[in-house]
């Protein structure tokens, strides 16, 4: 069933109408007007060639016609097989009632069985489309499959190497810009405290640093921003599959119902066209041997069974052979001259050609499935990695933003008081304690220190911070355990989201109680899961500083209500086996 929808969504994609599938049967109707037209009427009339080229023309004039004015549109809603199918009888019947109507009027042919060019006509154009598609067709879609996953390959190496260079280039940047604002106004302030002038313009220097410069530098440091891009480098080159590789088993390649449904009606319109209608209606019989025959090959062929593509080749062209020869051998013996026994061979081609069609298409399928859950592996890897670069990020931008706001703000701020309070009668110990609170500033900014967060204390202050309001516990796994103390970055990601789930809890539910339980499920990830017995809250709430903050430190996140057991809220931290950025 699985590969009966496969196929037919495969016909039903409009890409399959264009000019290559123009270039595919011509050959399949310069052949069959060979051998119809020309062997089997014994007529090698030159006009012959003025048909064909005539009813092909007539044959494009309509297909061009249908893709335009309907065809796509009715693909693109649907998507339908069937649809397909039964244009490509529709122009099959236009090519052989062309044929009829030209021989006619060039005076080669004096009566023709319409119905029978008709019929004949549809019945020789689904199985030469029906081959397209799975022969060629299904190259469209698996050619797409490897161009995506190329791509996310190019992304995800482009990434690895370059995060390393644009995380020291932001981090660079953001130590430029901040020292750049900040350090020469100090030098200014300190040249004025050596001389022991200009103290109340110092203080007044001092208070204007601290709110128009480093103030609004905390603030940005404090907002999310966009990660910066990255350039694809280099081009990967798509690999192309050689069909029926030792990978495949033989034994799924051969589909006894679809390729018996695609070549039965060939069969008998062949032998009504090269010998008879009653001896089409004699071989009817013979026809489902082939179906048998065919499955009876598959059914030998061990499950596991696996072989090399030439030997893959040779196994399904033999079946092939092998299951047509119950119509072949009926053909044979009804066969009524050399010309018609000679035109036997396409009862096995056409068999031949449906077996390998499909065992082809299905090969491709195998190969675009296994791209596709490479696709979705490499997709996964990326996104890991790419939200371990926005943590690193995050931990860069929050140690610096400590400095400024804790450190360089805080020494300043200290600064100020202690000129206000000596006024301009400042003593020199004074002095030189103001000095050296604008010194140990300056020391900050030239070389800002990491904050380390110890995971132990960090859980133990959230827990004190709500006690007597909210009632927090921490469960650590040993594996997520061991994991976090290697990585400061996680640690700092962890606290930062803990102490935002407890604040929504209370705030947004008035929880009483919130339990934490952080495992590492995966070895590059950290499973944070915190259960508060709150009301329940909106999943739809517009984005806020909060929810921008989890969307930059996770890979995902969700919060759940469960009627009668609280809220969850749920979270994924990426770790990594290796540094992917260093500061």
């Amino acid at each position: 069933m699985k590969s009966r929808s496969r196929t037919l969504r495969a016909f039903g994609r409009k890409e399959v109408w264009g000019w290559q599938l123009f270039w595919f049967a011509l050959p399949f109707y310069a052949t069959a007007s060979l051998l119809f037209d020309v062997v089997l009427l014994n007529n090698a009339s030159l006009l012959w060639l003025l048909i064909f080229v005539g009813s092909t023309a007539a044959m494009v004039l309509v297909a061009v016609l249908c893709k335009k004015f309907f065809m796509d549109a009715l693909l693109d809603r649907t998507g339908s097989g069937w649809a397909s199918i039964g244009l490509a009888a529709v122009l099959g019947a236009v090519k052989n009632s062309s044929v009829a109507a030209l021989s006619i009027a060039l005076g080669l042919q004096e009566d023709v069985d319409w119905a029978f060019r008709f019929v004949g006509g549809a019945g020789l154009a689904i199985p030469i489309f029906a081959c397209y598609v799975l022969v060629l067709g299904t190259r469209v879609e698996h050619r797409a499959a490897m161009a995506k996953l190329t791509r996310t390959q190019n992304d995800l190496l482009a990434f690895k190497a370059q995060s390393k260079s644009i995380a020291a280039a932001e981090n660079t940047k953001l130590l430029k810009e901040t020292q750049g604002a900040i350090l020469p106004q100090l030098q200014k302030i300190q040249t004025m405290l050596v001389a022991g002038t200009g103290l109340s313009e110092s203080t007044a220097q001092l208070r204007s640093l601290i709110s128009d410069q480093i103030r609004p530098i905390s603030q940005r440091l404090g907002e999310f921003s966009e990660r910066p891009a990255f350039a694809t480098t280099g081009e990967i080159a798509t690999r192309q599959p050689k069909l029926f590789e030792n990978a495949v088993s033989l034994r799924q390649l051969i589909a006894p119902n679809i390729v018996f449904l695609i070549s039965a009606p060939s069969y008998w319109l062949t032998i009504d066209m090269i010998i008879s209608f009653d001896a089409a209606l004699r071989i009817t019989p013979y026809i489902p041997g082939v179906w048998l025959l065919m499955h009876l090959s598959r059914l030998a062929l061990p499950v596991r069974f696996k072989t090399n593509r030439n030997t893959s080749w040779f196994l399904l062209i033999s079946i092939g052979v092998l299951s047509s020869m119950p119509v072949y051998l009926g053909f044979l013996t009804l066969a009524q001259t050399p010309t018609q026994v000679n035109l036997g061979f396409m009862e096995i081609f056409g068999t031949v050609a449906a077996l390998t069609g499909f065992a082809t298409s299905k090969s491709r399928d195998i190969e675009r499935q296994k791209a596709e859950a490479q696709l979705a592996k490499d997709n996964e890897i990326l996104q890991r990695e790419l939200a371990l670069f926005d943590q690193k990020l995050w931990v860069a931008r929050r140690n610096w933003n400590f400095t400024i706001h804790g450190t360089v703000q805080s020494a300043l701020t200290a600064a100020v008081t202690r000129l206000v309070s000596a006024g301009a009668d400042a003593e020199p110990y004074q002095l030189e304690l103001v000095k050296q609170d604008i010194e140990r500033a300056r020391t900050a900014l030239i070389s800002p220190t990491q904050l380390d967060v110890s995971i132990q204390g960090a859980t133990d202050q959230i827990i004190d911070t709500w006690r007597g309001v909210c009632e927090v516990e921490f469960a650590f796994s040993a594996r997520a355990t061991r994991a976090i103390e290697r990585d400061l970055g996680v640690r700092q990601c962890i606290n930062e989201i803990a102490k935002e789930a407890v604040s929504n809890a209370v705030r947004h539910g008035s929880a009483k109680t919130v339990r934490f339980t952080i495992d590492r499920s995966e070895d590059e990830l950290i499973e944070l899961t915190a259960t508060n017995d709150g009301s329940p809250v909106s999943t739809a709430a517009p984005e806020g500083v909060g929810s921008q903050m989890l969307n930059e430190l996770t890979l995902d996140w969700s919060i759940q209500n469960r009627p009668g057991a609280g809220v969850v809220f749920r979270a994924s931290l990426p770790l990594s086996q290796f540094s992917v950025v260093d500061f």
